[in-house]
């Protein structure tokens, strides 16, 4: 008999309960029961939320919700041509006004459009926010033309 696949909201939902929103890999595969097939539904969901930026992975194994976290958020990224960016966050910051500055040296390691997670590195007592792109989850443009 073939195990139920994980949902993508029944596993958010476990993650933001937990403290800080953050789990790792083993702690979930627990929680869940997941062994055999079990345990492949389950990484397989928490790809499809890596990929869409639901979930950002710290480091190998170990994640926290996007839409619960201070510390990171996810969305997309608006160059100026000074070449500083904006972050328009697909969840709003918790104690952030506004976008999240990207200063011209990190901006660097995307390209405007493209779906990144990045680390708010400074909040000012305004709500102004700086950050520093962590990981390009999607291309806006995935051929360039240039010299």
């Amino acid at each position: 008999m073939k195990p139920p696949p994980v949902s993508d909201t029944e596993l958010l939902g476990r993650i933001a309960a937990l403290p800080g929103a953050k789990s790792n890999f083993k702690h979930l595969v627990r929680e869940f029961g997941a062994r055999g097939e079990a345990r492949a539904r389950l990484e397989e969901a928490i790809g499809r939320l890596l990929r869409r930026g639901e979930l950002i992975e710290l480091r190998p194994g170990h994640f926290v919700v996007a839409g619960r976290s201070r510390e990171f958020a996810t969305g997309r990224l608006r160059m100026h041509r000074e070449g500083y960016g904006f972050l328009i966050a697909a969840h709003p910051l918790e104690g952030v006004c506004g976008d999240l500055f990207i200063p011209p040296g990190a901006a660097r390691k995307a390209m405007h459009g493209d779906l990144v997670v990045a680390r708010v590195t400074r909040i000012d007592a305004g709500g102004k926010a700086e950050g520093d792109i962590v990981r390009v989850l999607e291309r806006a443009h995935l051929t360039v033309v240039g010299e």
